[in-house]
């Protein structure tokens, strides 16, 4: 089996707090806007060098909303 990267990308949350009075803005009138949360999502593609009907894995549907085989020539 071979495991690689494959996608990255940074995740923020929607909603914002808004940060008076933090001492890192020069002009008090101003705001800092931050995200609640943020996370790096980091996926990996897996080669698995064995027949499809003798792959033994279970997708647990409380934690995974979507998945695919593919088929890499």
């Amino acid at each position: 089996m071979t495991i690689e990267p494959f996608y990255l990308y940074e995740s923020v949350t929607h909603s914002v707090v808004e940060l008076e009075n933090s001492g890192l803005l020069e002009d008090d009138d101003d705001k800092l806007i931050a995200p609640i949360s943020q996370h790096l999502c980091l996926f990996y593609k897996a080669k698995i060098d064995e027949d499809f009907d003798k792959i033994l894995l279970h997708i647990n549907r409380a934690e995974v909303e979507v998945c695919a085989w593919a088929e890499l020539e």
